[in-house]
């Protein structure tokens, strides 16, 4: 049963009420309406039914931080999915928070959001009768590669498959081909260690796509001693050749300066997970300003023959969304690294 409340007196609801929304007004877990009266005039209509039914109210809350704003701040153009026993219901996110009625239900099993990008978060056992949020959660992009070092499970990279990725939107380049099937990545003999006569080594699906491995192997590669191997982990198109470079012992560079003047020597002569980070993220993931780093290789750098610069690192790279949206503006330009001598 509905009272009405509005601007001249209070009676009971009428079929003159012209509704035009319906909410919480009350905070009482039951759905009151706004309209107008035949008179043009602004009407609440409460509800005051009798039933103690149970409800829930879910607010979707996206990431706005800086360089991650894929998703509007409501999530809105996605949906929820609630589930109380037999009880199940779906509602499309148009606005800030969204009220579903749970009738006896004392919980909801099962709240589950699906971002407009695809993505999905769910809370479990979620008392009745209050307002929940549900935070996006940061998601990874690829596969993680681990492995025993003789003490624990140790993230070794991001791992594959990267080239052969189907659909994947590359930057400005559109949906990329197939263009290779198969990928080369180096672990270091400080970073596997035999653990009850088995080298234990994990890759794990950390986003909501499919993978699909036909062959994941092992090679151990000998070398001479005061020599090194790598290979080239890039993603790139054309895609980098599988193979090994067997260099020198690799020296450290003398002096590294960044676009601003800073000296970064210290961060990028030393392998130990803390990566240069001077310039900063843009307005969405996987985006910044052009930056450059000036390195000197120092007096004992070869004068003759091959030189290799090896680096290693992590890029907060783009997603098939934002790229969709670069080609369709003009703001963004994305390009690839360069190495200027």
């Amino acid at each position: 049963m509905f009272h009405r409340f509005g601007s001249r007196q209070n009676r009971a609801w009428s079929a003159d009420l012209v509704v035009f929304d319906a909410a919480d007004l009350s905070g009482d877990g039951k759905i009151d309406l706004l309209g107008l009266a035949a008179d043009g005039q602004p009407v609440q209509a409460m509800n005051q039914g009798s039933k103690n039914y149970h409800w829930q109210v879910v607010r979707p809350h996206a990431v706005q931080a800086v360089g991650d704003q894929r998703i509007n701040p409501f999530g809105v153009g996605g949906e929820v999915e609630i589930r109380s026993g037999f009880l199940v219901q779906r509602q499309a996110i148009a606005g800030p928070q969204l009220h579903f009625g749970l009738g006896e239900q004392t919980s909801a099993e099962v709240v589950r959001v699906i971002w407009p990008n695809g993505t999905v978060r769910a809370e479990f056992g979620v008392k009745a009768d209050q307002e929940v949020v549900t935070e996006q959660r940061l998601k990874a992009s690829c596969p993680f590669l681990f492995a025993f070092n003789g003490k624990q499970m140790e993230f070794v990279k991001d791992a594959v498959p990267w080239g052969s990725a189907i659909g994947l939107r590359i930057n400005t380049l559109g949906s990329a081909n197939i263009a290779a099937t198969g990928e080369w990545y180096k672990i270091g003999r400080d970073q596997l260690v035999p653990h009850d006569g088995y080298y234990d080594v994990r890759v794990t699906a950390e986003l909501w796509e499919v993978y699909y491995y036909d062959y994941l192997a092992l090679m151990a590669v000998d070398h001479p001693a005061g020599t090194e191997i790598f290979v080239d982990e890039r993603f790139v198109i054309p895609p980098a050749k599988l193979g090994i470079t067997t260099v020198a012992t690799p020296h450290d560079i003398a002096r590294a300066v960044d676009d601003n003047g800073q000296d970064v020597t210290d961060i990028v002569k030393t392998l130990d997970g803390n990566a240069l980070n001077t310039f900063g993220r843009g307005q969405f993931q996987g985006l910044t300003r052009d930056h450059y780093l000036e390195v000197d290789l120092g007096d004992d750098a070869p004068k003759s023959g091959s030189l290799y610069l090896i680096a290693q690192g992590s890029i907060h790279d783009t997603e098939s969304s934002v790229n969709v949206a670069i080609t369709q503006g003009s703001r963004w330009h994305a390009h690839g690294m360069s190495v200027e001598v």
